[in-house]
């Protein structure tokens, strides 16, 4: 992936992040008119907007800029978090018909009740092959964090409420293989990877109907076979 994912937003300036090839995160006075999105925080007023051509902010001041600040997550070739503005911009692989995560966190609003993080703004960057998803963040320590402090009753309940959630989404069910919009799947787990893959950090949309079996070597049953959808790949 190039740039590299991590790289993906660059501070290029006092309060100003350039995201992706064309999107400028910026501390403004008062809301542009062409602004994407804008949100308080810590009493500033942060902005999304398109980078104008006539801006001169381009790969140049990428180059030079800082490529850390705000980046506390990154995992692999082709996921990386940041915290801007009291905001969580996560940054993932993306390929043409892939399902988005704000897509299915509006699915599975739109099917339960279950609580599901607040979505700010969401975009495809197509130039570097990459989605932004910003996120609102809240107060409190990670279940990683409070784990250990947690009595053995408090691990139970919140594995059942985990249970409940579950049990809550799997009432949506569908005939065919495919994601919440009916698009085709990324999950290598399902099939055995083709002769010559594409590159590691491009998410691979699998067809379980190419090899008809999953990759532990069982055969599926043919009538499920026949069910299955692909419609990302039609």
């Amino acid at each position: 992936m190039n740039p590299p994912i991590e790289d993906s937003i660059v501070q290029i300036g006092q309060d100003r992040w350039l995201l992706g090839y064309a999107v400028v995160c910026e501390v403004v006075s008062e809301e542009p008119k062409d602004a994407l999105k804008s949100w308080r925080d810590d009493g500033k007023l942060y902005c999304l907007r398109t980078l104008p051509e006539t801006d001169g902010t381009s790969i140049t001041p990428r180059q030079c800029g800082n490529l850390q600040n705000g980046l506390f997550h990154h995992a692999g070739t082709s996921a990386a978090a940041w915290n801007i503005g009291g905001m969580f911009i996560k940054v993932e692989a993306w390929r043409p018909e892939m399902q988005l995560e704000s897509d299915t966190i509006r699915f599975v609003n739109r099917v339960s009740s279950l609580p599901t993080p607040n979505v700010i703004y969401s975009w495809v960057d197509t130039q570097w092959s990459r989605s932004f998803l910003i996120l609102k963040t809240i107060k409190g320590r990670t279940l990683n964090q409070a784990w250990n402090t947690l009595s053995s009753d408090c691990r139970t309940q919140l594995a059942n409420t985990v249970g409940r959630f579950c049990k809550a989404l799997a009432i949506s069910t569908s005939e065919r293989l495919e994601t919440a919009d009916g698009k085709g799947i990324v999950e290598p787990f399902l099939t055995t990877r083709p002769a010559n893959p594409e590159p590691l950090w491009k998410p691979q949309l699998e067809e379980v109907l190419r090899s008809r079996k999953l990759s532990s070597g069982k055969r599926l049953p043919e009538g499920l076979i026949t069910t299955m959808l692909r419609p990302s790949m039609r």
